[in-house]
């Protein structure tokens, strides 16, 4: 999952959370936290180090790649596709600085 990292400010969090779909981004603590209280018991927490290379990834395909796929999802709105892209780098800078992280959890769930 996608989680916070160290150093993200509340006006990176929320234009970061404008962007996606989902209402917060928890810490890896705040997210262990909550595989706890689900009766898991947790085997592995950590940063999984995929997150900045994986939005290098998708960055690249946007602008070079998938711009004919992405211009058409956006009805060919060259605003739409300029604001696609600020937000891709964005993120991407965020990934960078290790301030959105991708977090990997194995938990089991007790019986």
């Amino acid at each position: 999952d996608w989680i916070e990292g160290d150093g993200l400010s509340d006006v990176e969090a929320q234009r970061f959370l404008g962007i996606m779909t989902f209402p917060a981004i928890p810490t890896v603590q705040e997210y262990a936290n909550m595989l706890k209280k689900a009766c898991c018991t947790i085997k592995v927490v950590e940063n999984s180090g995929r997150f900045s290379p994986a939005m290098d990834c998708y960055l690249y395909m946007l602008k070079n790649q998938a711009v004919y796929d992405a211009r058409k999802l956006l009805d060919f709105g060259d605003k739409a596709y300029e604001k696609l892209i600020s937000d891709f780098d964005f993120m991407a800078r965020l990934a960078k600085e290790g301030k959105i992280i991708q977090g990997m959890f194995v938990a089991v769930k007790s019986a």
